[in-house]
């Protein structure tokens, strides 16, 4: 316990919560599986509860995630999913990130809505009329994370909200034992 307290910090505010998160349901109660996304040696991974990325009705919605490593002196592997509420059909957008630097940060992002997010990965192509959440990996367990849906009016030329997303530790992946173990 004392590790995952020292990995996980908390940016603005974000909630981070060592609880296991319930498997996710089709959107009828049905619980089904997810496939992790396949970053060689995850150690860490977290669920953006709510995702919105809408663009051009009426007003429009973006899911920011900035991920920062904390890490002295080695670099992290990051990736997200957006994901569609039920998540019908795989995750909307994969996003990778290779070799962040130690004490950088990264910006991903369901779509750009410009200034004043400086996105620097972003769906392609970028979502623009989904809801659902997101789940962020690493490789690296000491990262802070911070998760914001900025909305905005039709044209993004205005921002009219920012709204901190909960976010919740999830446990690591199952791993598969050799044949004739675990009998």
């Amino acid at each position: 316990m004392r590790n995952l307290f020292l990995g996980i910090v908390f940016l603005g505010a974000s909630v981070i919560s060592p609880v296991a998160a319930q498997p996710p349901t089709d959107g009828i109660g049905t619980k089904r599986a997810v496939e992790p996304l396949s970053i060689a040696g995850q150690s860490a991974r977290y669920r953006v509860a709510d995702m919105c990325s809408i663009a051009g009705d009426g007003k429009s919605c973006a899911t920011i995630i900035q991920v920062n490593n904390l890490r002295a002196n080695s670099t992290c592997n990051v990736g997200v999913e957006f994901n569609f509420g039920g998540n019908v059909g795989g995750p909307a957008c994969t996003l990778t990130y290779g070799s962040l630097n130690p004490k950088e940060q990264i910006t991903l992002c369901s779509r750009d809505i410009g200034r004043p997010e400086s996105c620097n990965v972003v769906c392609n192509p970028p979502l623009t009329f989904n809801s659902g959440y997101a789940t962020i990996y690493s490789t690296c367990s000491e990262i802070g994370i911070q998760a914001t849906i900025v909305t905005t009016n039709a044209d993004d030329s205005v921002v009219t909200s920012r709204s901190s997303v909960n976010l919740v530790a999830l446990p690591p992946p199952l791993r598969t034992l050799p044949a004739g173990r675990g009998d």
